[in-house]
């Protein structure tokens, strides 16, 4: 199953996302929007471009246009709600333990993606990083 729309407006955005954040899909959103975190801790990112997924095991990354790290993230969460406003998409996610909440608001959607990913296979590494050092180090 997979499912595109290219420029949503935020009350497609709201019947989509609603039903599929909660269920074992991999949801992607594309728009510019801003992200506020409270919990542990507060953050705050303001409006930009970003790629926000939540995956099948309910991770959720907020990305911007560089780096591969996140620039926002839960391990899981617990509680989604979403909810079409005149003029912004609010998407919120609720970790219960600890209690902690992602809030994101969308100006503009660029695009929503679900798909259901399937993949079975483990990592396999050969020569860390440490291993290479090593042999350097003995035949420099």
């Amino acid at each position: 199953m997979e499912k595109l729309i290219k420029n949503p407006d935020f009350s497609d955005g709201e019947e989509i996302l609603s039903e599929y954040l909660r269920r074992n899909f991999t949801v992607q959103v594309s728009g510019l929007c801003s992200v506020n975190y409270q919990g542990r801790a507060k953050s705050k990112l303001d409006r930009g471009e970003r790629l926000v997924i939540k995956k099948q095991d309910s991770a959720l990354l907020v990305h911007g246009p560089e780096n591969y790290q996140p620039k926002n993230w839960q391990p899981e969460v617990d509680e989604w709600k979403v909810e079409a406003q005149e003029d912004e998409l609010l998407l919120k996610a609720r970790r219960k333990n600890p209690d902690e909440i992602v809030e994101i608001r969308f100006e503009d959607l660029e695009f929503l993606m679900v798909t259901q990913l399937v993949d079975s296979s483990d990592l396999k590494i050969r020569g860390h990083e440490v291993d290479i050092h090593e042999s350097i180090e003995e035949n420099p």
